[in-house]
């Protein structure tokens, strides 16, 4: 059984979710929510630290707390919610100007998410504000291709996303809407002018650059398509270039998970990399603390260069803290550490919760720690090589079982 004392951040993490949830399903704002939740912190703490034995009830303040925190958080996340949202008027064409978010996505059209600083009716009198857009392009051979970073200028007419027309098709008005994108435009050439290049993060950019480079490494080294697109996907999580009837085959045979960069890829790079640290006998006091921030930092590079999926962030942040555990604190429980990363990403980007990778990734890692230990005891097998493969079944029966209802 989990020692709920052992656990405080999943004490914190269940409360926070059910106001996620709640401010999911509700449209209603908390009047004066930012100066009452500051007020609210002030004053737990105030109280904690005079604290005798009124922490029973403090514990029920403090989760009324996080669930308050956790519902006004998502009720701001939702960008059309915004006093300066660019996109609230919708049915006429306008002017916008925009960052790309993303590597953009050349086919047909040209695919960018773009978020979005200033729009108006017209060009010289813009609003500056907020919104990010789905922006299509038509391709046009004279120009040098977009990258993550360039500031564009159009004019369009935003329209929504349009839901799904039959039975059980893929809706992208769902799946845009977990991104926060809620509207898309058409573009054609005349209507859209490159404004300035490397206007994004310098470091995220970089980072980029490589991810594109080693997918070039790729496509030299595979060059029939379908083996190149379904590496590029397994190594770097680019799935740009891969055709629908690969995406159709994996879909078809169950194999979709396949093709996600997951905690899998995140352990092979820890142990690859702790073994080639471990190769240097440096004995100085401040080695073991270098080799952690060299450890942390090849971890978050890997993040950055598979595009950041919600399992390879959740794996990220509970490697990084179980081995800052295992340096500085020494007994952590990994339920805690499993809770901390949920709550982290939760904070930044409330939505996650919708997203079906988060919602497995969780889930298949809650299943392992808490019922593979269960599962394994059922059968011991007297022969060494036997026992390594139940192990792993065991492993993976334990996943199946929190993951088989979703």
């Amino acid at each position: 059984m989990i020692n709920w004392k052992e656990v405080p951040f999943l004490r914190l993490l269940l409360p926070f979710l059910c106001g996620i949830l709640l401010a999911l399903h509700c449209d209603v704002a908390l009047p004066y929510a930012r100066p009452l939740l500051a007020g609210c912190a002030f004053l737990l703490t105030v109280w904690w630290l005079q604290s005798g034995n009124k922490k029973r009830f403090l514990g029920g303040i403090l989760q009324l707390f996080i669930l308050c925190g956790g519902y006004q958080i998502t009720y701001e996340h939702y960008l059309p919610r915004a006093e300066n949202y660019l996109l609230a008027s919708s049915g006429s064409a306008r002017f916008f100007v925009g960052t790309i978010d993303d590597i953009p996505v050349e086919k047909n059209w040209a695919k960018l998410v773009v978020q979005l600083n200033s729009g108006g009716v017209r060009l010289d009198s813009l609003t500056n504000g907020v919104g990010k857009m789905l922006v299509y392009l038509e391709k046009d051979s004279l120009r040098p291709p977009l990258r993550y970073g360039d500031q564009i200028a159009f004019y369009g007419k935003p329209q929504a996303i349009e839901t799904a027309k039959n039975p059980a098709a893929f809706d992208f008005r769902t799946f845009y809407f977990k991104n926060n994108i809620h509207q898309q435009v058409f573009i054609k050439n005349q209507n859209w002018q490159l404004l300035r290049a490397g206007q994004g993060n310098p470091l995220y950019a970089k980072v980029l650059d490589w991810r594109l480079h080693f997918v070039a490494v790729l496509r030299t080294h595979l060059p029939k398509s379908s083996d190149f697109s379904v590496a590029s996907a397994l190594i770097l999580g680019y799935k740009n270039e891969m055709a629908r009837s690969v995406k159709e085959a994996y879909a078809t045979t169950g194999a979709t998970h396949v093709l996600a960069v997951s905690g899998l890829h995140v352990g092979l790079v820890v142990l690859l990399t702790l073994w080639l640290l471990n190769l240097v006998r440096w004995q100085h006091p401040y080695w073991r603390a270098v080799k952690l921030l060299l450890l942390l930092a090849v971890i978050g590079a890997f993040v950055l260069l598979t595009g950041a999926p919600p399992s390879v962030r959740r794996a990220a942040l509970l490697f990084s803290f179980v081995f800052v555990g295992k340096e500085y604190i020494r007994r952590a429980s990994t339920f805690n550490l499993l809770a901390v990363s949920a709550l982290l990403l939760l904070c930044r980007d409330p939505y996650l919760i919708l997203d079906i990778g988060f919602q497995l990734s969780y889930l298949a890692m809650i299943g392992i720690l808490y019922f593979q230990p269960r599962v394994y005891r059922i059968f011991s097998p007297a022969n060494r090589h036997t026992d390594k493969i139940w192990q792993l079944l065991s492993v993976s029966l334990a996943a199946q079982l929190t993951t088989l209802p979703i």
